[in-house]
């Protein structure tokens, strides 16, 4: 009888064990959280959490060159930013980007799918159209 009461208890304290560890494994990060805002000339993601990929598409006419503001807090989060123009091969592809401002120019005008994709990463990827209002209503080249 003895020795089916220490075989319970140990099963007891087993189980205890497995449920307070488990309550201590990290939890799975959200996809997303933040505000998105995008049109032809604009791709703003603005973000706590970004854990997942979106995509958007600019139209870029003649003459106007395709600028990013990219914000990465945190030390081990990322964020990956790929511009492709329709029909093509990427002109622009940045891995593990940090906080920084940059611009493309295209070779030609038309429409350009960007891609942001991040992991364990909050702050902000801004993605406009030169001159674009893009930001609290302000034109994007006075910025």
């Amino acid at each position: 009888m003895r020795h089916k009461g220490m075989t319970f208890c140990k099963l007891l304290v087993l189980l205890v064990l497995t449920l307070l560890l488990t309550g201590c494994a990290q939890q799975p990060q959200a996809p997303f959280d933040g505000v998105i805002a995008t049109s032809d000339v604009v791709f703003n993601l603005d973000f706590t959490a970004l854990n997942t990929t979106y995509t958007s598409t600019l139209i870029v006419p003649e003459g106007k060159e395709i600028m990013a503001d990219i914000q990465c807090d945190g030390g081990h989060g990322h964020i990956d930013v790929t511009i492709t123009p329709e029909d093509g091969e990427p002109i622009y592809t940045g891995k593990r980007l940090p906080t920084s401002s940059f611009s493309i120019v295209p070779k030609t005008p038309g429409k350009y799918t960007v891609t942001i994709s991040g992991e364990n990463a909050s702050g902000y990827a801004h993605v406009y159209v030169e001159g674009a209002v893009h930001y609290d209503d302000e034109p994007a080249e006075n910025k």
